[in-house]
């Protein structure tokens, strides 16, 4: 079988909508041919081809694959990057209008129970907490709008896609800037590989390209969505860099679920709760005991709560110099909100010297069945590095499973998260690029600065996990 069967090939096994007239040289964004599913699967087969990890966010993907022919002459020149291609490439064309059934509207408060119930499939298996979700992130937002920038795909009268937009207010240099963030894509299994991905896009784009808003923002995208972005006027800045702890008990254990999930009769037991030890299942024990009697650890000036101490939090950010680098605006508004997220549960370190010298934020994710021991840091503030050290060993000593981003911090702080035995994770997703900041565009002409700010260059980003809502 020639290469460009096996294209052929592939892409029916992916159950794509094949066009009748499909050949080698026959456009296959501008068709609707790919979803972000159908990308990801092309780059995976790309990787096994020319026997390396390719990065997409190197070259121009809607150059190098826009055909058969295209495809099988990357693979050929076995390139991964083209530096001599624009980094900063055109936004795709819009999807060309069909006659199938499929419509694109805004969100409406009547299809809350559709949202919940399609949402199962990427915020939780919970009907009612992806309900409470839904609520707590579009309606009562700080700084949301009324209808949300919510955008809905339609077969008939049933739901089968999504992609949400939540305004979030962003420091800048020296002024603060609205900024969209996108989150929540997700299509329905049996509607993939139908172009939706791009028709939901396009929609959103051109609505709101009139909001009043001049750029979106993406932390959490997987790999899969990444892809996809990337095909349409995003541009990737940067990874973010996670590390963690993760002791050999823990280890030892997921690997052993590993196992047990692959293999016949058994695999079944894989999320059995004899598989998770007693951290796993309660990540936030050591630190519950603490405030259980009373919260305050007297040999070290520590205090441990369930509640986020809203004006000592504000009062430090804001008394410490900003440097003016691009991070999400802290104040009580916004932070009284962020820490209602119905999909975590958040614990708070607070170190007190003669004044009140830094916290941690830290949460976990109660939205799967299945028990998680991770526990990220989604915010940390110190005074000063000695102060950072206290916190972070202090959380260390009571979390076994500590996730955070470290992108964006300075070498010193890095090196205390190197004392504490961290470590980079996550190295799979790592490797395609994943955790990292998307941005783009939308007015026209684009622009990629704020204030004089480069939006692609790392260095002018100060990034939490908090900022993004996976934490």
């Amino acid at each position: 079988m020639s290469m460009r069967d096996e294209v052929y090939s592939l892409f029916e096994s992916w159950g794509l909508d094949l066009p009748e007239d499909l050949n080698d040289h026959t456009p296959l964004f501008e068709s609707g041919l790919f979803d972000s599913l159908a990308l990801f699967n092309l780059a995976s087969w790309i990787e096994n081809q020319v026997g390396h990890a390719v990065d997409p966010a190197q070259f121009d993907l809607r150059r190098e694959w826009a055909t058969v022919d295209d495809i099988v002459h990357f693979i050929e020149r076995g390139q991964d990057s083209d530096p001599a291609h624009d980094q900063h490439g055109a936004v795709s064309a819009p999807h060309p209008a069909t006659d199938d059934g499929y419509r694109i509207g805004k969100y409406r408060p009547e299809f809350k129970a559709q949202v919940a119930q399609l949402q199962t499939g990427l915020w939780s298996p919970d009907v009612e907490l992806n309900t409470r979700y839904l609520e707590w992130k579009y309606e009562r937002n700080p700084y949301g709008s009324t209808p949300p920038h919510v955008y809905l795909a339609f077969l008939r009268d049933e739901l089968v896609g999504m992609r949400g937009f939540s305004e979030s207010r962003w420091e800048v240099g020296s002024r603060d800037e609205m900024v969209l963030v996108a989150d929540d894509l997700v299509i329905r299994d049996d509607h993939r590989g139908r172009g939706l991905f791009t028709r939901i896009m396009d929609a959103a784009f051109a609505d709101l390209a009139g909001s009043g808003f001049n750029y979106a923002f993406n932390l959490s995208g997987s790999p899969i969505n990444v892809l996809g972005s990337l095909t349409m006027g995003w541009k990737r800045v940067g990874v973010l860099d996670p590390m963690g702890t993760r002791p050999a008990g823990i280890r030892l254990r997921q690997r052993l679920r590993s196992v047990i999930r692959n293999m016949p009769a058994i695999w079944r037991f894989a999320g059995s709760p004899a598989l998770y030890s007693r951290t796993e299942k309660r990540p936030f024990l050591r630190i519950d005991q603490v405030i259980a009697a009373g919260g305050r650890d007297e040999t070290n000036g520590m205090t441990f709560s369930k509640q986020p101490r809203l004006p000592d939090m504000v009062e430090l950010i804001h008394g410490q110099s900003h440097d003016g680098r691009i991070r999400h605006l802290r104040d009580p508004e916004y932070l009284l909100w962020r820490y209602e997220n119905p999909l975590q549960e958040y614990r708070f370190l607070y170190l007190h010297g003669e004044r009140f010298d830094g916290y941690i934020a830290m949460s976990r994710s109660v939205a799967s069945h299945l028990p998680t021991g991770r526990v990220t840091v989604a915010d940390i503030e110190a005074r000063d590095d000695d102060s950072f050290f206290a916190l972070l060993g202090a959380a260390v000593a009571r979390v076994r499973e500590l996730y955070v981003w470290t992108a964006t911090m300075s070498d010193a702080r890095r090196s205390v998260l190197n004392h504490f035995g961290f470590l980079p994770v996550d190295q799979q997703r790592t490797s395609r690029g994943c955790p990292c900041i998307l941005v783009r565009p939308l007015s026209k002409p684009a622009k990629w600065d704020i204030d004089g700010l480069s939006l692609l260059d790392m260095n002018a980003w100060d990034i939490r996990v908090l900022y993004g809502m996976v934490a």
